[in-house]
């Protein structure tokens, strides 16, 4: 049997996991803040509370 193929990832693919990307903005009320991120690895749009608390804390 042959050996199985291993990845060889480079450091740039493991940085690009966690960029905001612009813009980032202010809810029409200003209670929340909106962004893009790929911090779960996948591109999504997040709001958090522009007060400085996270949700639940």
């Amino acid at each position: 049997m042959g050996k199985a193929a291993v990845n060889k990832y480079q450091y740039k693919q493991f940085a690009a996991t966690r960029l905001m990307y612009p813009p980032v903005r202010y809810s029409p009320d200003s209670t929340h803040i909106g962004y893009m991120t790929s911090a779960t690895g996948q591109l999504n749009l997040w709001s958090v509370p522009s007060g400085g608390v996270w949700p639940g804390s």
